[in-house]
């Protein structure tokens, strides 16, 4: 039988000029709680809106750094409520 332990991990940027990184790609943290999909919902939402915005004619690179910024603090403060020394 084999173990692994520490599987969560997160995505240094989730985007940038021409591509985005969503749901497990851009973070993953426990298996057994599955939060994919909140994860999945979230980033799809903020990228649908950086889409949006690009495909108007807005510029959006500023959006894109607030992402890249406030994304590990949303995925650090899931990290340690459900998962960090919990088993």
């Amino acid at each position: 039988m084999h173990a692994y332990s520490a599987l969560a991990y997160q995505s240094e940027k989730v985007c940038g000029n021409g591509w985005a990184a969503v749901g497990d790609a851009a973070g993953f943290i426990d298996p057994l709680y599955s939060p994919g999909l909140d994860f999945c919902s979230y980033t799809s939402h903020v990228v649908a809106d950086l889409l949006a915005r690009s495909v108007s004619g807005e510029d959006v690179s500023s959006l894109v750094d607030y992402y890249n910024e406030q994304y590990p603090l949303m995925y650090r403060g899931w990290f340690e409520s459900l998962y960090k020394d919990k088993y």
